[in-house]
């Protein structure tokens, strides 16, 4: 019987989706093949670390952990056009909006389309969209809508500070990427002229802002608010900051929001000394984090390459835990948003689609699911 070209694709798209070792072991193989090829690797370096910086080391963990590694594309309506806003998740589907104002749906685990759901959304057409109070949230023709438990839009009337946000708009300006009962947290970012992380109060109407370049992850850890930070101009650079009270930063009108101060972000003119650095360090970038099982975990990129890896931070060392996908993936203006467990790392790349998603990663129980549109 003839292989058919169905019977070819579905082989290479099942090929694509394995992970890791079948036993369930992490294989450090491909890495370390392309790291001894690199100009990295020398007679020179001091094992057991990789990687020597100012102040803060790069190994190979003792104690690696296993996830199921995947990797698949889903197909854009529109090839030139990437999404209008970050996919997110609601009511386990991931939900993308493109234009022109249409959501796509996909239902989780199995990420089969869902166009029934598709249908029940698409009664309007979209710029945005958020999950705000745990609402899925639409801006169309000016006017804010929430989705109902009955399948409705109806008109939202809660105030919101980021109007216009997210790096995924044309202009570039705010992103979420936190909000609990009290506060909605978002951030604008400046690149080399620095970032600002705010602090709206839900309930006072107040902003209070610090200095964040740029943001990547916001969590709350010992009932304080950490500010995961990243930049990849020069050699890169990356900080965490500790912010136990948000109401002693300083405080700034809606109208400030965004505007340079001397030339630089807003966030430099925070003054209160309230943020807490835990860390901060330069040729090395943080570009997400997540708590796994109790393990925080960090998106690591180090040593000059686009490779990124899963690392544990102990002592100012990073145990690289999981090599993840060996392949190059340059990641802009990411924010990690956790869904009750379930994470989402949305990224764009600025030289394939602006601020725009890109591809996001998906990361469940012990599985990781890199998925970009194609």
């Amino acid at each position: 019987m003839k292989t058919t070209i169905l019977q070819i694709s579905f082989f290479f798209l099942f090929t694509n989706l394995l992970g890791q070792k079948a036993d369930n072991k992490v294989d450090f193989g491909p890495f370390l093949k392309d790291f001894k090829k690199s100009y990295l690797y020398s007679d020179t370096i001091k094992l057991p670390f990789l990687e020597i910086g100012r102040n803060y080391k790069v190994k190979l963990s003792d104690n690696p952990i296993y996830f199921d590694i995947k990797k698949i594309s889903l197909r854009k309506p529109d090839t030139k056009k990437y999404p209008l806003s970050y996919t997110v998740i609601y009511r386990d589907r991931l939900v993308s909006l493109f234009e022109p104002g249409i959501f796509r749906c996909y239902k989780i685990p199995d990420l089969s389309r869902d166009l029934e759901f598709e249908n029940l959304l698409n009664t309007k057409s979209f710029s945005y969209h958020w999950i705000l109070d745990g609402k899925l949230v639409a801006l169309s023709d000016k006017k804010y809508f929430y989705f109902t438990n009955e399948n409705l839009w109806k008109s939202y009337s809660e105030f919101i500070p980021i109007i216009n946000s997210s790096k995924n708009s044309e202009d570039g300006d705010k992103l979420k990427h936190f909000e609990d009962s009290t506060y909605l947290v978002f951030s604008s970012c400046f690149g080399e002229f620095g970032g600002t992380i705010y602090f709206y109060n839900k309930k006072q109407k107040k902003i209070y802002f610090a200095e964040a370049t740029c943001a990547s992850t916001v969590y709350k850890a010992d009932n304080k608010y950490m500010v995961l930070s990243e930049l990849g101009h020069g050699s890169g650079s990356c900080d965490l900051k500790a912010i136990a009270d948000p109401s002693k930063l300083s405080e700034t009108q809606l109208d400030k929001v965004d505007v340079p101060f001397n030339g630089q972000a807003l966030g430099y003119s925070d003054r209160s000394n309230h943020a807490k650095v835990i860390f901060d360090y330069y040729s090395i970038q943080t570009l997400s984090s997540f708590n796994s099982n109790g393990h925080q975990l960090y998106l690591l990129l180090w040593g000059g390459y686009s490779y990124y890896h899963l690392a544990e931070l102990n002592n100012n060392v990073f145990e690289i835990v999981n090599p993840l996908f060996n392949e190059e993936n340059w990641m802009h203006y990411p924010v990690t948003t956790d869904y009750n467990g379930t994470i989402l790392i949305n990224y764009a790349h600025y030289g394939t689609a602006l601020y725009r998603e890109v591809a996001y990663i998906l990361i469940r129980d012990k599985e990781i699911i890199k998925i970009k549109w194609d």
